[in-house]
């Protein structure tokens, strides 16, 4: 399988997974396939669905996820869905 369609699919599952009126925010690096346009497609058809995108192979992508561990992760009822 594709990588495009792996990230389709683990969006899908995220979407299914959450309540509907929650906005989502994705932080990914530049990578291809997060910018493929059927992934561009399913994310203009998903528009709870905020993308944010930083450099590849950089050193700010460890300090996003530290921030995230620290400030979203302990709130209750709350899964990972990191890679």
């Amino acid at each position: 399988m594709p990588r495009r369609q792996e990230w389709i699919k683990f969006l899908k599952r995220i979407d299914a997974s959450t309540d509907p009126s929650l906005d989502l925010h994705l932080i990914a690096d530049n990578y291809c396939m997060h910018k493929h346009w059927k992934v561009q497609r399913w994310l203009t058809r998903h528009p709870r669905f905020h993308k944010h995108f930083i450099p590849m192979r950089t050193r700010s992508m460890s300090s996003i996820r530290l921030r995230i561990v620290t400030t979203v992760w302990p709130r209750p009822g709350l899964r990972s869905w990191a890679c």
